[in-house]
């Protein structure tokens, strides 16, 4: 699966891209940048968590989660991650965030699921 991370409708500065390996459960994730800021400084943000439901929905109540743990340093210049966790009979939550310099301003992007790929 992969996401789109933009600013308004325009400006895509990233991609969230979500796999899953049916063999042991696991589900990774990772945000890599595109665009105005592949190479830049960029604050970015990568999560992914395990839900208690097992059908998808608007609501994840987390169980588990993993976040990179340089996330939010400023120090990625071309993604972050990966981030994984064990799922296989439950729903997952995908969330990234990024914020970097784009001509003179910073731009912040936003990116979450509910409760998926059950």
């Amino acid at each position: 699966m992969r996401g789109d991370i933009a600013v308004g409708d325009t400006v895509l500065l990233a991609y969230l891209d979500v796999y899953f390996d049916a063999a042991t459960g696991d589900n990774c994730a990772i945000t890599t940048t595109t665009g105005p800021v592949t190479g830049k400084a960029a604050w970015i943000i990568v999560e992914l968590a395990k839900c208690k439901e097992t059908k998808p929905g608007t609501t994840c109540t987390v169980l588990t989660k993993d976040r990179d743990p340089n996330s939010g340093t400023g120090n990625f210049h071309t993604y972050a991650g990966p981030v994984t966790v064990n799922a296989p009979k439950n729903c997952i939550r995908y969330t990234s965030q990024l914020a970097v310099p784009v001509e003179g301003d910073h731009s912040l992007a936003y990116y979450s699921s509910g409760a998926v790929h059950c």
